[in-house]
């Protein structure tokens, strides 16, 4: 489920297109510096040089080689519970089902996105069915539902934050499963709409040291409560690591694998886990 969650994260269109941003911007403004200093023609289109005249192929491939293995090894210091739909309630999932969060740092506006998957206060959300949704969470900083229960009943209040978070999340469409709740779908979807951010507003453009400097500055684009929920609440004493890190000394472990697998691409990450240890390593060994 854990990898399940990662691949539906990065193989998804939605935030190909967000990790598009950064060099197609980097692009424009080399050409269009260019075209300024003569060294390239003038654009013969007339409404001139535009971002909208490029892509970039090979960003799927890009995010699984150097995002998926990563994101899935810190997935492992989450905690996860089920949580159920209210009696005649149920969950929506949508072209984007992968919700990303952080209550923790949501008022905060780091350098980096405060959503990352090592982050303190990381938080995850992935419908599995009409009644199920999967809840990934850092259990040094939040409890859910009662500490040996592995599935929450929600509140009805409570999924319909959970289903606003998906109409946030969604790059196009919505789904759900049965055709006679298309009123309570369409009515979540009026509701929510407002809180839905062009992809547009992940890519900022911040004043750098002097007028001629500007810093480009790409984060992931996160969802927002609508009110607060009663299954997940913090706990008395949060433990939040080095650097906001949920636990610095695993990241750093999984820095230390992405690094052996680049410098010997016939390795896996089992293999990389073993050379860096001295030992074996097996999944069930990362997992328990």
């Amino acid at each position: 489920m854990r990898f399940l969650a990662v691949i539906l994260h990065v193989r998804n269109r939605k935030v190909i297109e967000v990790f598009k941003l950064l060099p197609k911007k980097i692009a424009y403004e080399v050409i269009k510096s260019a075209i300024e200093r003569g060294e390239l023609p003038p654009c013969p289109d007339p409404g001139g040089w535009n971002e909208g005249m490029m892509d970039f192929s090979g960003v799927a491939g890009s995010l699984m080689k150097w995002n998926a293995i990563p994101c899935w090894l810190e997935m492992q210091t989450l905690g996860c519970k089920l949580l159920q739909a209210a009696p005649q309630t149920f969950f929506i999932t949508s072209d984007h089902p992968v919700v990303m969060m952080n209550q923790l740092f949501a008022s905060s506006e780091p350098h980096r996105s405060f959503a990352g998957f090592s982050r303190s206060g990381f938080q995850l959300l992935l419908p599995v069915s009409p009644t199920l949704c999967a809840f990934f969470y850092d259990p040094f900083v939040y409890k859910v539902g009662a500490r040996r229960r592995k599935l929450i009943q929600l509140s009805p209040s409570d999924v319909e934050i959970v289903n606003a978070l998906q109409v946030q999340s969604a790059e196009e469409c919505v789904y759900f499963h049965d055709p006679e709740r298309l009123s309570e779908v369409h009515s979540w979807v009026s509701k929510y709409m407002g809180l839905r951010a062009s992809i547009r507003n992940a890519l900022r453009e911040l004043p750098g040291r002097n007028p001629n400097e500007t810093l480009i500055h790409l984060r992931q684009p996160s969802v927002k409560l609508t009110r607060p929920w009663s299954f997940c609440t913090y706990r008395k004493s949060k433990r939040i690591g080095e650097n906001n890190q949920r636990n610095p000394v695993w990241s750093k472990f999984v820095k230390a694998i992405g690094e052996d697998m680049d410098a010997h691409p016939s390795r896996d990450v089992f293999t990389s886990m073993e050379m860096i240890l001295g030992e074996p390593f097996t999944e069930r060994g990362i997992v328990d």
